[in-house]
């Protein structure tokens, strides 16, 4: 048996007219890999310029070779205006990248950048197939792309391996000391430019020709029978029955189901899509059935999926992840209805889905738009019916001192630390950090009387610590910017505060007539000592309010909430070690005719709430018996 090898001369004019075919798609991989030898060379990402490059081309790769393989068929205007509008997208993607200095956005613009990269990657499949009909081709080209995909990833693995093995060989035998990030570049070389350049040398160029053809690889058919059948079968079997337990007991996952759900769905719609073509033969009525039997059994899970999904957003918000999985939940639904009653239309699949993450990632109703309002919202009903949040602005806002930049110093740090509960203050931290993370603290500047995101700016410029400057938590400085710790709290356990009044001894009448001495009362016990048999004064509470008549015409009506906040930004603990701040808190009564002065105070704070166990007061009135 003779193998016939490709001459030098064939693989160079191959490599050539892969390069005249697709020139924008090479150029986009030997930018990304001589953007990735930068960076590894200078052994540091902090160039944001050069990494935000190498990803633009990176992205390049997959959206020049759609519009190259859209282009070389019949389609309505010039080709290079559909490279321009191509050019144009990357220029923008590249600008809202962000750079060294930037505060905000951590993470929002590469999760967008990782939708456009899916989104590419599905114009690639259905490029060259947007006209009606040709369903037998569009399988066929998309066979090709995969098995193009894997040959790719084959032959660059073994390239990399046998250069990598010859690089260790010399080093090794020769003592050459050679430098360990050739590795690294050798591996970006071929990964970019290598495969990217084979990959595309192989993308079927006779569009017709895959109309016409109507061979089907066996060994796929087989693959998908004998393995991926059966193991989507043991996978939908596993969801039903854990589906009926959580039915039954109502106890839901955090998320895992509805990732499980979404990773069988894509595999069966997958499995569903390779088995196509067999279907359309004369033996191929049992995988009609098969195919309509997965999309039924498949609608119970996406209802499972909703109900798992609704239950995390109800909870604790949207968030980008959750609105992507309510997103590929809805394309999973639509993907179910519309393969049973238009099974042969199954170009519909990935155009629906790429069209589906182009139209959510901008807008009103896009994913970060969606996500970044609610978890908005969430957080300022947090702060505003704990009294840290009113008329728009934050209560006992902490003011930072400039001239201790780079650090965040303040003598009123920590001044509303314990005005919310473990549990709501660790909730403020984490949607702190979502923000943080995915959108930027844009929606929330306003809350401050301070320009927070100046600030973080000037303490940047203000460090001569490159990599400390980098680093910057401003999730943490906008927390302790409302005068709460920027850490998650584990809990107290039984902390015991107390307030004393200022100047306790001493107390102004400030034009009132009268100081009257309201009876201590212990709210733990529900009694007051000692106890007031006058009949003058009358006290009460409920869950929400303490209530104090004297005479029967002057009445105070006291939230325990703002009670307790007020209590505990000027209070200490009893421990030794710290010192108990002393301060006057005054409330006045409806028609502000008299005052009442909290003499003293106790708390206790444990990991789920503040209790006020114990409070003594005084009034101050004009109002006073005559006899």
């Amino acid at each position: 048996m003779n193998i016939k090898l490709p001459s030098v001369h064939y693989l160079v004019s191959s490599a050539e007219t892969a390069f005249l075919r697709f020139p924008l798609t090479i150029v986009s991989a030997v930018i990304a890999a001589g953007c990735a030898l930068l960076i590894i060379e200078s052994e540091t990402s902090s160039n944001y310029t050069v990494m935000n490059l190498m990803l633009t081309a990176a992205l390049g790769i997959p959206v020049y070779t759609g519009v190259a393989l859209l282009t070389q068929r019949p389609v309505p205007g010039a080709r290079y205006y559909y490279y321009a509008g191509a050019t144009l997208v990357l220029i923008l993607v590249f600008m809202s990248l962000p750079e060294f200095n930037s505060t905000f956005n951590r993470y929002r613009p590469y999760f967008r950048y990782a939708v456009y990269n899916a989104a590419a990657h599905l114009l690639v499949a259905v490029a060259p197939y947007f006209q009606k009909g040709e369903l037998n081709g569009f399988w066929n080209y998309n066979k090709s792309l995969f098995l193009r995909i894997l040959l790719s990833l084959l032959y660059s693995l073994v390239m990399y391996a046998g250069l990598a093995l010859s690089i260790f060989t010399v080093d090794e035998l020769f003592n050459a000391e050679i430098d360990p990030r050739l590795f690294a570049e050798v591996f970006v070389v071929i990964t970019y430019v290598f495969n990217t350049w084979f990959f595309v040398a192989g993308l079927p160029a006779e569009f017709d020709e895959l109309q016409r053809d109507t061979r089907y690889p066996r060994g796929l058919k087989v693959f998908c029978q004998y393995v991926l059948v059966p193991l989507i079968v043991i996978y939908l079997v596993i969801l039903y029955i854990y589906g009926g337990k959580i039915m039954i007991t109502w106890n839901w996952p955090e998320g895992l189901v509805s990732y499980l759900i979404m990773v069988i769905s894509v595999a069966g719609i997958l499995t569903m899509l390779l088995l196509y073509p067999y279907s359309e033969n004369e033996d191929g009525h049992w995988i009609k059935s098969l195919r309509k039997a997965f999309y039924l059994l498949l609608i119970p899970l996406v209802i499972m999926l909703f109900l798992a999904i609704g239950i995390r957003i109800n909870t604790y918000g949207f968030t980008v992840n959750r609105y992507l999985i309510l997103l590929t939940g809805i394309w999973i639904s639509m993907a179910a209805i519309y393969s049973l009653v238009r099974p042969r239309h199954i170009k519909f699949l990935p155009a629906s889905l790429g069209i589906l993450y182009l139209l959510c990632s901008f807008g009103y109703w896009g994913m970060f738009s969606v996500s970044e309002r609610d978890q908005t919202d969430r957080l300022e009903t947090i702060l505003s019916e704990n009294g840290l949040l009113e008329n728009g602005k934050i209560v006992n806002e902490v003011k930072w001192d400039r001239s201790e930049f780079p650090e965040f110093k303040s003598p009123d740090q920590l001044i509303n630390n314990l005005v919310l509960s473990d549990s709501l203050h660790n909730e403020v931290i984490s949607i702190l950090e979502y923000l943080d993370d995915y959108h930027g603290f844009n929606s929330i500047e306003s809350w401050f009387e301070q320009d927070i995101d100046g600030l973080i700016k000037e303490s940047i410029e203000a460090d001569n610590d490159t990599i400390r400057a980098f680093a910057r938590d401003e999730k943490w400085i906008f927390a302790e910017s409302m005068g709460l710790s920027g850490y998650t709290k584990v809990g107290y356990d039984n902390i015991y505060l107390t307030f004393v009044r200022e100047n306790d001894q001493v107390l102004s009448l400030d034009g009132y007539r009268f100081m009257v001495n309201v009876p201590s009362v212990n709210f733990t016990v529900n009694r007051r000592f000692p106890d007031d048999s006058s009949g003058l004064i009358n006290l009460d509470w409920d869950e929400e309010n303490f209530h104090i008549d004297y005479l029967d015409t002057i009445r105070f009506d006291i939230s325990f909430k703002m009670l307790k906040r007020d209590l505990i930004l000027h209070s200490g603990t009893i421990d030794p070690d710290n010192e108990i701040q002393f301060s006057t808190i005054r409330y006045e009564n409806q028609d502000k005719s008299s005052v009442l002065v909290v003499r003293q105070a106790g708390m206790i704070v444990d990991k789920m709430d503040t209790t006020i166990n114990r409070i003594q007061v005084d009034i101050l009135t004009n109002a006073g018996r005559t006899d």
